[in-house]
């Protein structure tokens, strides 16, 4: 489980990108902030920045929040301050938008980059333009590409991969859904380095109890107890 420590000052932000569409960049996010919190290093905020998901995952509408729940992008561009967001749920808050709201645009992205207040801040950058990634990746302290394990998926990336390790030499890959079918060899080749993190695969029920619950999936207890050690492994790169 994710026993809370002492409560360390500490901001840092940390833009999560994909490698390729679907490699579980939205629940690296949550595994992350679940154990940031646990590491008690400020608060922790996990801000949309590419495809929309924690709106509806969470039901965030109907949630006890504080208060009504407060769309990130419509306050990025009434040009309030971030930190009056608090969309606080299970101790995180979720700068997270509507579904169906415009996306920001390039400028509004590093702007909300460029805002965020003391803490941690996990940026989702789910389904973003590869270019934009590349400029948020730039403006944050730490940089992470989530990788599919699967050959098929790898080689569908290769650019992709090729371009974060010549431009973020101190990024991290993320190995997600790590298991033992996974050729540890062959992918260190393919990556061109062993120096990766991994988070384990998950039995798919614990996603659809997720999602069925409208809650994070580290709320799970066997969840958390499978993430809690590759997850402070994780966080003691930071």
């Amino acid at each position: 489980m994710f026993i809370r420590k002492k409560e360390k000052r500490f901001k840092k932000r940390i833009a999560v990108g994909g490698m390729i569409r679907g490699c579980g960049v939205s629940f690296v996010c949550q595994a992350l902030a679940y154990g940031l919190l646990a590491e008690n290093r400020g608060s922790v905020n996990v801000a949309e920045l590419g495809i929309p998901h924690f709106y509806t995952a969470f039901e965030l509408d109907s949630r006890p929040l504080g208060g009504p729940f407060e769309s990130f992008s419509e306050v990025m561009r009434s040009m309030r301050a971030v930190s009056s967001v608090r969309n606080e749920l299970f101790g995180i808050n979720w700068l997270a938008r509507r579904p169906r709201e415009k996306a920001l645009d390039a400028a509004e992205t590093i702007r909300a980059v460029n805002s965020m207040p003391e803490g941690s801040t996990l940026f989702d950058c789910s389904g973003m333009d590869e270019k934009l990634l590349r400029e948020v990746m730039a403006s944050c302290e730490l940089s992470i590409m989530v990788v599919d394990p699967r050959p098929s998926r790898l080689y569908a990336a290769y650019d992709m991969l090729g371009s974060f390790r010549l431009e973020r030499p101190d990024g991290m890959l993320l190995v997600n859904a790590f298991n033992p079918g996974v050729h540890r060899a062959e992918l260190s080749a393919f990556l061109g380095t062993d120096s990766w993190e991994q988070l384990p695969a998950l039995p798919f029920e614990y996603f659809c109890r997720a999602e069925y619950s409208c809650s994070p999936l580290p709320e799970q207890k066997k969840a958390a107890r499978m993430l809690e050690q590759p997850v402070k492994a994780i966080i003691d790169r930071f």
